[in-house]
């Protein structure tokens, strides 16, 4: 459990303001970056699929995951939207569930907590929060960093049920219906470069994004596709 937990608090921490920035500045070829490291996963994925008769089952759960991750952006408004969390008990409890559901996908071969954080909405949202904390510290501003404190317990919280209570069954699923399960996440990755770029605008992008779209596009596919290897 450890090194899930010390995973999680570097990549949040070590990042967190390097992809704000980006995401506040750069929006659409960072979303391309997510895009393709989240299909430089579908290789390994297909390794354990391939050599296997597809069921009916299989289907089912393929596109039973796809439709959830297209679904989602369309009703609350797409990966370009960014949510805000306050201090209440309807968003504490939320970010309990966001922190469950970050960190058991870390289990998940091909699957990020982040990108599922961004398909609902709320992988911006969280940074903020980390962010306002470590500006806040630095700062001395004991005001705002005992609210950001706060405010990411529920977080942290939901992240260690997930890992030790979420994982498990996401473990026991690929243990006992490995196929129908690795079908089940193809879905969800294949679906989920929509999920990642909707909400964003594409009119009269220049010339210039789109190939530094492209540039990131290839560079998260190759980064993804060269773990995967050691997968």
């Amino acid at each position: 459990m450890l090194p899930y937990v010390i995973g999680l608090l570097v990549g949040v921490l070590g990042f967190a303001r390097v992809l704000e920035y980006l995401f506040a500045h750069f929006p659409v070829p960072t979303a391309f970056a997510f895009v393709g490291l989240i299909l430089g996963a579908v290789p390994m994925l297909s390794r354990h699929v391939k050599n296997s008769r597809v069921r009916f089952g299989d289907m089912i759960a393929f596109v039973a995951m796809a439709a959830i991750v297209i679904v989602l952006p369309l009703l609350q408004g797409g990966g370009g939207t960014v949510r805000t969390l306050s201090m209440n008990l309807w968003d504490m409890l939320l970010l309990v569930l966001l922190g469950m559901i970050a960190s058991a996908t870390m289990v998940v071969p091909g699957v990020s907590g982040s990108m599922v954080l961004m398909m609902l909405g709320y992988y911006q949202s969280v940074l903020g929060l980390v962010n306002q904390l470590t500006r806040a510290a630095a700062a001395m501003d004991w005001g705002t960093m005992g609210q950001s404190v706060v405010m990411l317990l529920p977080f942290l919280l939901g992240a260690l049920i997930g890992i030790v209570l979420t994982a498990k069954g996401i473990r026991f699923l690929l243990e006992h219906h490995a196929r129908t399960t690795y079908w089940g996440i193809l879905g969800l990755v294949l679906a989920s470069p929509f999920a990642v770029l909707y909400g964003h605008s594409f009119a009269a992008l220049p010339a210039g994004v789109w190939l530094a779209s492209a540039l990131t596009l290839a560079g998260g596919l190759a980064v993804s596709l060269l773990l995967g290897k050691n997968e």
